[in-house]
């Protein structure tokens, strides 16, 4: 018997639910600044007006505003679409000769484009993996000795050619930053909505994007010169040892 009235509770909830998503439907994903077509479909309806525009923050971006009717449709252009995020517009018509209230929702992003439940998964595990590359590399980037090892006088005792995967380590960890930085502007753009944090995520990006190819230019050239002047130095130390 109880068990009967848990499926019974089950059964009512899951009732519960569908009717709340029928009754809030979305319109779909437009880009920002787009004009766009809010409709309602009757067929018997004298009028349909739209309450409240509702923008995502919660303010009310317009109120009672009436919609045209072109057949069984009803339309209303709405062109305030600047802000990101989730819109729920809410309206009355008078279906069946009584006021019969509708709403529905739909989300604006910078490109027009949601991702879908999968997709934010392959970027999560992409930027977590991308994460580790780069968190790897710059941890070994300022802990490998950048120097060779000297005595108490000055002198060069022996070449530390571990400086060279150091280089390296900053090359790869100044791309790995570069890539994470494209993955955030996608997530945001797309997924989040977040217009403010996505232009900064933008400027960081392309301004490591332009800086890239001087910072590696420099970075090989360096590698080249110390490359050339421990080579040398190890050539004098070896004569040295052999000489002892």
């Amino acid at each position: 018997m109880i068990r009967m009235k848990k499926i019974m509770l089950m059964f009512m909830l899951v009732m519960m639910i569908s009717l709340v998503s029928a009754a809030f439907t979305s319109l779909g994903v437009y880009p920002q600044n787009q004009e766009i077509e809010l409709i309602q479909l009757c067929d018997d309806c004298t009028y349909n007006n739209i309450t409240s525009i509702v923008y995502p923050n919660g303010s009310i971006a317009a109120s009672d505003l009436a919609m045209d009717q072109v057949g069984n449709q009803w339309n209303y252009t709405y062109t305030d679409t600047s802000t990101g995020g989730i819109y729920h517009v809410n309206g009355v018509g008078d279906e069946g000769g009584s006021d019969s209230v509708w709403a529905y929702t739909f989300e604006i992003t910078e490109t027009g484009d949601s991702l879908t439940t999968g997709e934010a998964i392959i970027y999560v595990f992409l930027l977590i993996f991308v994460s580790i590359i780069f968190a790897i590399t710059l941890g070994l980037a300022i802990n490998i000795k950048g120097g060779n090892s000297i005595n108490w006088k000055g002198d060069v005792m022996m070449v530390n050619w571990f400086k060279y995967l150091k280089f390296v380590c900053i090359g790869v960890s100044y791309v790995m930053g570069i890539f994470i930085l494209g993955i955030f502007i996608q997530i945001s753009r797309n997924y989040l909505s977040l217009g403010g944090i996505t232009k900064f995520f933008e400027w960081l990006y392309w301004l490591g994007m332009g800086s890239m190819y001087p910072i590696m230019i420099v970075l090989c050239v360096m590698m080249i010169v110390l490359f050339v002047a421990d080579k040398k130095k190890h050539k004098e130390l070896l004569r040295w040892g052999s000489s002892q």
